[in-house]
């Protein structure tokens, strides 16, 4: 059944790839992979550390490890693998890996046929990656095989009574290294005894971009004297709802004392020509604003780049992050980083960074225009915002060193 589902999933991608740029991405990808695979690997007498990723989200908690490996180990190479267009088409040319590919498609042909070309030392896993035909190849082959910041909930389909058989290669991990205490707990209860809690590699990374986060003269100039509040990986949802807020807050004229950055999820044309539409306050984009000479300086700014937003918190007082009203928050850590107060919308309690943060009170949950105003209007207060943003702060300092742990448990 496992088998089916998986070659009814590819059909239906591949059906999908017709009208949709994302499955064409993911189809276009694998096109000849093998051929590709076999091509780059031919010769290659270095022993090989493949990492694999979900997403960009998941790399992010992954590059450190990669970044120590090569720092400690150079004689290794290093293969990074990704399932989806979002992490490979950003990360493909990721200099610190040797190779970046898709990974094919969960089969046991596949499995069995890409380990045979590549050949790993070892293996490493982000997060949720849990591909059954890969991970019993590798165990047939007595490759080791690790998870790196490893999230278990009771949901998951190996630990369902009917999912026993899933079970034996979670099993086969020589290491478990899991972010949180909850984490832990599950894997005892189903035996997996090789599990310990590390924390969050990405957590490390965060820190070391916000120590060395480059300066951003643009927005810099945009924020002036004035203070910042940061729109980050807004989502449509994200942003209408707060273009409500700003016409709600208008009589206030906080305006005058406030400038508004919004950094979209998706930027794509027809995203940039909605949010300009729809905008209640003069707007421009990064790009435009920053070959213009004009003396004027608008109410919001719309940056229209990719991989600038992380350093852009420098300059923020106060971010909301995108996506809590749909499948989930984005990167919460490295707004946290710098000691911003955040906010979000209600479908947060996936990430253990973000449930950990509203207890501790860093962090707000969003639920309407009225709760965004009510927050807001608390964290005018320079002692109450800034008391608030030194809790998102000690997070991040009491919880660096997940790489150092990880790196050391799984060579030594």
């Amino acid at each position: 059944m496992y088998q089916l589902a998986i070659r009814l999933y590819g059909l239906v991608i591949h059906i999908a790839a017709w009208f949709q740029p994302k499955a064409k991405q993911w189809v276009s990808g694998r096109k000849s992979i093998f051929d590709k695979l076999a091509k780059a690997f031919k010769g290659n007498n270095k022993e090989i550390i493949w990492m694999h990723c979900a997403s960009l989200g998941e790399f992010e908690q992954g590059r450190p490890i990669i970044e120590q490996f090569k720092e400690k180990y150079p004689a290794y190479k290093i293969l990074l693998t990704f399932y989806s267009p979002s992490g490979y088409e950003i990360r493909k040319d990721y200099t610190l890996a040797d190779y970046v590919f898709y990974l094919p498609l969960d089969t046991p042909a596949n499995a069995r046929r890409f380990i045979s070309i590549v050949r790993p030392k070892m293996v490493c896993f982000v997060k949720y990656e849990f591909w059954y035909f890969y991970l019993t190849a590798l165990k047939e082959k007595q490759i080791p095989y690790y998870l790196i910041a490893g999230v278990f909930r009771p949901n998951q389909l190996f630990f369902k009574p009917y999912g026993k058989w899933y079970l034996a290669a979670i099993k086969g991990f020589d290491k478990l290294f899991l972010i949180d205490q909850t984490s832990l707990a599950i894997a005892h209860q189903h035996g997996l005894k090789q599990a310990i809690v590390t924390g969050d590699p990405r957590i490390d990374r965060v820190a070391a971009i916000a120590k060395n986060a480059p300066a951003i003269p643009i927005i810099k100039a945009f924020r002036s004297q004035q203070k910042l509040f940061i729109l980050g990986s807004a989502h449509e949802k994200d942003w209408q709802l707060f273009f409500e807020f700003l016409k709600a807050i208008q009589p206030k004229s906080y305006y005058k004392d406030w400038r508004f950055l919004i950094a979209p999820h998706e930027v794509t044309p027809d995203q940039l020509r909605k949010i300009e539409k729809a905008a209640p306050l003069p707007i421009i984009n990064y790009t435009n604003w920053s070959s213009k000479k004009s003396s004027a300086t608008p109410s919001l700014l719309v940056l229209d780049t990719i991989g600038q937003l992380s350093s852009a918190y420098q300059y923020g007082d106060l971010t909301y992050i995108g996506g809590g009203f749909d499948k989930g928050i984005h990167n919460i850590l490295e707004p946290a980083a710098f000691g911003l107060p955040i906010l979000f919308g209600p479908n947060y309690r996936k990430f253990e960074e973000a449930v950990e943060l509203v207890k501790q009170g860093g962090a707000v949950v969003v639920t309407d225009v009225a709760s965004l105003k009510e927050i807001f209007e608390k964290c005018l207060a320079d002692k109450q915002r800034l008391a608030i943003g030194q809790v998102t702060k000690d997070y991040i300092k009491e919880n660096v060193g997940a790489t150092d742990l990880i790196v050391k448990k799984k060579i030594n």
